[in-house]
């Protein structure tokens, strides 16, 4: 809990009290938001990267977009508002996206790393890429066209094959003329993800170590760029 307290000259008090009540939808919300990217960008960070291979930051911050607060948002629910989400996901009443991080993407399969589970295909089978196979992703996070399954595998292509290991279907491709040929899918009824991902307390964390010196700052900005009236 943070509280101001005014000493001095009664009538300076009042319009010291005012200035605050005035200022304070502002700093709040400038508090909240500088609060909520230190947190996403330091500890969620860390315990991202201490969970996953991060080979691609962009996918971090599309699966954990910033919506920022505004003071606007005081006048209207008597609260100000931001939040880590999926981009996905509509952001709280009257927050936004935070510059930069408008786009959407698909990432709801994150959630099943959080909670545990399985995730089924839409069709028959799941190509799941071998981590060793040289796929290259788009900044998004999801694989480019040139090495998707339905790119590598029409069923003209004659560089593409599929062959059972150990009693399991894979996707290979020939490589150049050689007679080498790497595996890039192998093909699952159905995926099950484990429970080894925690942002809630990453995020926690953050805020317990980081939101009473994020939120007098911003007091302490919003009293010295106003004007005593």
């Amino acid at each position: 809990m943070i509280s101001i307290e005014l000493k001095g000259d009664l009538k300076i008090q009042g319009k010291l009290a005012k200035l605050v009540n005035k200022q304070l939808p502002f700093a709040l919300s400038k508090g909240l938001n500088e609060l909520t990217v230190k947190v996403r960008d330091n500890e969620l960070l860390r315990e991202y990267q201490s969970t996953f291979t991060m080979n691609n930051k962009q996918f971090f911050k599309l699966t954990h977009s910033i919506s920022v607060s505004s003071k606007s948002q005081w006048k209207q629910y008597g609260a100000v508002m931001s939040s880590i989400q999926q981009s996905e996901n509509t952001p709280p009443r009257g927050s936004k996206r935070k510059s930069g991080e408008r786009k959407k993407v698909d990432t709801s399969f994150m959630v099943k790393h959080v909670t545990g589970g399985t995730r089924f295909p839409k069709k028959k089978k799941k190509f799941v890429p071998f981590s060793t196979a040289p796929i290259k992703r788009n900044a998004g996070g999801s694989v480019r066209k040139a090495y998707t399954p339905t790119t590598l595998y029409p069923k003209n292509n004659p560089r593409t094959f599929i062959s059972e290991v150990r009693g399991k279907p894979v996707l290979f491709r020939k490589m150049g003329r050689a007679k080498k040929v790497q595996a890039m899918y192998h093909l699952q009824p159905f995926v099950t993800n484990t429970r080894k991902y925690n942002p809630i307390a990453a995020i926690r964390s953050g805020i317990n170590k980081r939101s009473r010196k994020a939120f007098t700052e911003a007091i302490i900005f919003a009293l010295r760029t106003s004007k005593l009236r």
